[in-house]
């Protein structure tokens, strides 16, 4: 999101300061993004039209020094398209359990039930075939989902569910299991709170060592 396209959605001078335009505000900043004051703002809810742009912040997709901002993109639209995306075996497994997640979802489901599997298929291939000691669990449709619905851009969507399951290594690894369980079994992933939930335990680990 650039500055200009941010700045097009606020409110005009003499309208009320909302909640929204804490975001804009935040984002509007054309040489660094305060990813601290961002996540703040994050924990009473992101707007729905901004959701996009603030996952990608919160999950450090999008870096805060925007010296960079188009090329770090571009660089990650070529990796992505780099990428092999294709498993025959899981691919069905995949498709099989996107099948099972929409109709949970029942009338509820907000997917593109003609396209979207296809997206959370490569997605999911994508990373299985780039961090192949990892085995394929159900869960991870649940854990794309948010993304493949959120974010436009297939290369952002798995470089979001990528650092998403990063971190959720990183909590199995400070043997925080219960809450990995926890996460998995979220009607919704609450990208905020797994992240706050994240630099909480670190720091509590951090200052217990020290």
């Amino acid at each position: 999101m650039s500055s200009a396209s941010s700045s097009s959605k606020r409110l005009s001078s003499d309208e009320p300061f909302s909640e929204v335009d804490i975001f804009y505000e935040i984002l509007d900043s054309e040489v660094f993004v305060d990813v601290a004051k961002l996540r703040k703002a994050s924990r009473n809810g992101i707007p729905d039209q901004l959701r996009p742009i603030v996952w990608k912040y919160l999950l450090g997709i999008e870096k805060p020094d925007r010296s960079n901002e188009l090329s770090l993109r571009k660089e990650r639209a070529i990796r992505y398209l780099e990428m092999d995306k294709t498993d025959t075996y899981l691919g069905k497994k995949i498709r099989a359990e996107v099948n099972r997640y929409f109709q949970r979802l029942g009338k509820t489901c907000v997917f593109d039930q003609s396209e979207d599997p296809t997206r959370f298929e490569s997605i999911i291939c994508a990373y299985l075939n780039t961090n192949n000691q990892i085995e394929y669990n159900t869960s991870f449709v649940q854990l794309c989902a948010p993304f493949v619905h959120i974010i436009p851009e297939d290369y952002d969507a798995y470089y979001c569910f990528e650092r998403l399951m990063s971190i959720l290594e990183s909590l199995e690894d400070l043997e925080h299991s219960e809450i990995k369980s926890i996460i998995f079994r979220l009607p919704e992933i609450d990208i905020p709170s797994i992240i706050n939930h994240a630099t909480n335990l670190r720091s509590k680990m951090t200052h217990h060592v020290q």
